[in-house]
């Protein structure tokens, strides 16, 4: 019967009242949500207890890489009352903050008079409109600075920002792996144009420092591709495993080069999210310094790095 297996009849309508009152959590439980938009700004917003005296307030504060920390950037905050006694604070970062951002990372802090400053934990992140940001960047690179800011979240779950201040510098559009070579095509920002002769260079890191050079083909004035010399890098390794860096050097009678880099995304991992394979080839050319001339292939792998640098490895295993 239906009694033995468990069936119980449908509950009847529910009763309907006055809505139920969540109530707030405090500030250190609480989550912002952040939206960029494709002119550069962020906004954020999130929910905490009554703010009665505490005044809490949005405040970037730099988590620097070489322990040069830059001073605190508060972020003007509104405050709004909730019916359930919480308040609603939001805050907007417009793309003129750069400036005194820089590049670098920043964790998103709130701060009040009476309490520690909280590293605020990462809600909702709406960066959609910088996949087309992207798109218009490298169809209709700038003749100026570069400015970027992604929001992301910390493995354990805090907000960062990260932000991109570039006067000049090569964004990394492609790169294509085949038939024993490497292609990339990239666009120059800044003020400088690509000029008919320029170089694609490719530079040993390391006391034995290299360079080898070939033309690019130019594509217009901020947009180029180039053949990455991996031929005469390998022939000329001196070492089992070495990393190369990847330049472009704008006018061949102006020695200054702009480094090639993949910065611009609505996501932070570039390296993770960018694995490229190995190119297999063999050393046709011998080296008095090479330690193994190899018999077995050589294997040469575009990656970005960690801060966004286009470079390449080179191993013979």
């Amino acid at each position: 019967s239906a009694a033995v297996r468990g069936y119980r009849a449908p509950a009847g309508s529910r009763r309907t009242g006055a809505p139920a009152t969540v109530p707030p959590v405090g500030i250190g439980a609480a989550t912002v949500d952040v939206v960029a938009d494709g002119a550069g700004w962020l906004r954020f917003s999130t929910e905490g207890s009554g703010d009665g005296r505490h005044r809490w307030q949005f405040v970037l504060r730099h988590k620097p890489s070489d322990g040069n920390r830059r001073p605190d950037v508060p972020v003007r905050t509104s405050r709004t009352d909730l019916d359930n006694g919480g308040t609603r604070y939001t805050a907007a970062l417009g793309p003129s903050a750069l400036d005194e951002l820089g590049d670098g990372r920043w964790q998103v802090t709130m701060r009040s008079a009476r309490s520690k400053t909280v590293h605020m934990k990462a809600g909702i992140r709406d960066t959609r409109a910088l996949i087309d940001a992207r798109a218009d960047l490298v169809g209709r690179p700038p003749t100026g600075p570069v400015t970027w800011n992604l929001p992301y979240a910390q493995p354990n779950g805090r907000l960062m920002l990260r932000t991109v201040l570039r006067e000049e510098h090569v964004e990394c559009a492609t790169v294509e792996l085949g038939d024993g070579a490497i292609t990339l095509r990239g666009v120059l920002c800044g003020g400088r144009r690509i000029e008919p002769g320029a170089l694609f260079v490719v530079s040993r890191r390391g006391p034995h420092g290299k360079n080898f050079t070939v033309p690019v083909e130019v594509l217009g004035r901020h947009a180029f591709r180039a053949h990455v010399p991996v031929r005469r890098v390998v022939d000329h390794r001196l070492e089992r495993w070495e990393d190369w860096d990847w330049w472009l050097q704008p006018d061949p009678h102006d020695r200054r080069k702009v480094r090639v880099c993949h910065l611009l995304e609505d996501f932070p991992d570039v390296k993770g999210a960018y694995a490229y394979p190995s190119l297999p080839l063999t050393g046709d050319g011998i080296s008095d310094l090479a330690v193994i001339h190899p018999a077995r292939p050589v294997w040469v792998r575009p990656y970005c790095s960690a801060s966004g640098a286009m470079a390449m490895n080179v191993v013979d295993r």
